[in-house]
């Protein structure tokens, strides 16, 4: 590999977004949160899990403490497509995704 290939490698390494770095920092009111559950998912090793937690975040879904417990809501999605998306991609691991809410810290 080329010297210069390589420090290009390096610098892509270091600079790309680490899997449990929320990809929407710009929505900061929930931003602790979804970094928290990202870091869960990640620790689960389900990874198809995290990359789709990840993908709803990109959409604009958002995180809601309600009653002592949080909770994913559709914040920029709309209602009908984040229904959708919820069933295809959070369902299939509701079991998991329960359990990892559980553990974020409102």
């Amino acid at each position: 590999m080329s010297d210069d290939l390589a420090a290009e490698w390096h610098l892509y390494l270091a600079e790309r977004p680490l899997p449990t770095d929320d990809p929407r920092p710009d929505l900061s009111h929930d931003h602790e949160l979804w970094a928290a559950l990202l870091a869960l998912a990640h620790g689960s090793d389900n990874d198809e899990l995290l990359g789709n937690l990840n993908g709803l975040r990109c959409m604009g879904a958002g995180l809601v403490e309600r009653n002592g417990r949080v909770e994913l809501w559709h914040r920029r999605m709309s209602q009908a497509e984040y229904d959708a998306d919820r069933a295809r991609y959070l369902v299939p691991h509701a079991a998991e995704l329960v359990e990892l809410l559980g553990e974020v810290k409102a």
